[in-house]
């Protein structure tokens, strides 16, 4: 009991970490997702209930500071989380630190990158419209 507390206290001080003083630190509106960075290492290290709970917990603490639609960070951040299981599951037969590491910074470039071009409101997603639109007609 009091390790499922002190795991719920982890996740509340993390996304409140990534809430309130990481987007201090931002370079160009983005920064490191800390919540999907330690449930990412939990999935790694096969602790997968408990990389589940940080990924539900911290996106919907995420969620209600967001002003995007509610859910989308949790399910962003569970569909990776379910889909990095399966690929380490089938794909990947031994882990180590460097590949855990880069795994966790590409998935969260990933974040941030769908993050940023789909549900900010910036030109990007215009741009890619158009350039697409202009590969397939043109």
């Amino acid at each position: 009991m009091n390790k499922q507390i002190l795991k719920i206290l982890l996740v509340m001080i993390l996304a409140l970490v990534q809430i309130a003083l990481l987007p201090l630190l931002s370079i160009g509106d983005v920064w490191p997702n800390l919540v999907l960075i330690l449930a990412l290492i939990l999935v790694f290290w096969h602790f997968e209930p408990d990389g589940f709970l940080v990924g539900g917990l911290g996106g919907l603490i995420l969620d209600l500071a967001s002003p995007l639609n509610f859910g989308l960070h949790t399910l962003f951040i569970l569909g990776l989380l379910f889909l990095n299981k399966f690929f380490v599951r089938h794909y990947l037969t031994e882990l180590n630190f460097l590949s855990i590491a880069a795994l966790a910074a590409l998935n969260d470039v990933f974040y941030n990158f769908v993050f940023n071009l789909f549900f900010k409101n910036n030109s990007y997603f215009a741009l890619l419209i158009v350039f697409g639109y202009g590969m397939f007609v043109g």
